[in-house]
């Protein structure tokens, strides 16, 4: 009997692996979605990003006819979304602030975990070039990590991590929804008014801002030397009803993004109203955002893959209404 217990108990902490990756695996998504390129000791910081999520998203009807004010509930972290800039800097060659290339990105808590689209650093991951991390709210600029990611063919998904300042000490983590999106959800993105963070002259001025050794190498060290010059970026929040869109086989579905986005807005997370949770990611193919589900699975598995713990979901919606 004793024999018979220790086979079991050997078994089941063999097979904590494998249970926890089938659990992850269990619908429409398979061990090719998530790549990790580098694990994190502090990966489980992002614990509560998944935990204190509400696992319902509001709609139309809870809303009714009034919406919340949005501008006073946003966290912080979600105000003013971060700029990803691409920039060229091959082993062997100079380094050339150009060409660029611009995406959005959200900072996920203080430990400096950044969540945006796989399309917005491709480049980075295939072709060596170095992804800046641009804040316009405190004008903070960070060599960009990408730690592991998702195919924009799958989910378009990216986690990275920055050295952030002490400045965002008392940042609080922002939460992923535990519920699934339906159609009638009320979900909002805070862009920017206007095409000025994409431009060229804006994207120069912060470039110029900042100082790179080691062009000649994979080991690239970004100084900031001086504070781009302050302006009005003009951020507003752009409200829409999901309306959302199932890929065949997945389970987790993708809702399309509001129609009036300004250029440069891949990778903008999209969030609950009221509840303020991360809802979704603008992916690249069609103005689909990449749903909760997804996001919630592809940060557990980061976390189990780079620390041996597995983070169960809790409280997941089951089901959604057409």
């Amino acid at each position: 009997m004793k024999r018979r217990h220790f086979i079991d108990t050997a078994v089941k902490i063999a097979g904590l692996g494998a249970a926890a990756a089938s659990g992850l695996l269990s619908i429409g998504w398979t061990p090719d979605d998530f790549v990790v390129v580098d694990k994190d000791e502090n990966a489980g910081s992002l614990e509560p990003c998944l935990l204190n999520g509400k696992d319902n998203i509001p709609s139309v009807s809870e809303l009714k006819a009034s919406m919340p004010e949005l501008k006073g509930s946003i966290p912080f972290a979600a105000r003013h979304p971060s700029l990803v800039y691409l920039i060229n800097a091959n082993p062997g060659s100079p380094c050339d602030y150009s060409p660029f290339s611009v995406g959005l990105a959200t900072i996920l808590n203080k430990e400096g975990f950044v969540l945006t689209s796989y399309h917005v650093v491709e480049e980075a991951i295939k072709e060596n070039k170095l992804p800046l991390l641009y804040d316009p709210s405190t004008s903070m600029i960070r060599r960009l990590n990408v730690l592991a990611y998702s195919t924009k063919e799958r989910f378009d998904l990216a986690l990275g991590k920055v050295e952030l300042p002490k400045a965002y000490a008392d940042t609080m983590p922002l939460s992923i929804t535990r519920g699934n999106i339906t159609k009638d959800n009320v979900v909002y993105a805070v862009v920017p008014d206007n095409n000025m963070l994409t431009s060229k002259d804006i994207v120069a001025e912060v470039l110029h801002s900042i100082k790179i050794y080691g062009c000649g190498s994979e080991r690239f060290i970004v100084e900031q030397t001086d504070v781009p010059h302050e302006r009005d970026w003009g951020w507003r929040p752009v409200v829409s009803k999901a309306s959302y869109v199932e890929r065949p086989g997945d389970h987790d579905p993708f809702f399309e993004a509001p129609s009036d986005l300004t250029p440069g807005c891949s990778g903008i997370a999209f969030l609950s109203a009221r509840h303020n949770d991360i809802t979704g990611l603008l992916m690249k193919q069609g103005g689909l955002c990449t749903g909760p589900e997804s996001i919630r699975r592809f940060i557990v598995d980061y976390i189990y893959k780079s620390t041996g713990k597995w983070v169960p979901l809790q409280a997941e919606a089951s089901g959604r209404s057409e």
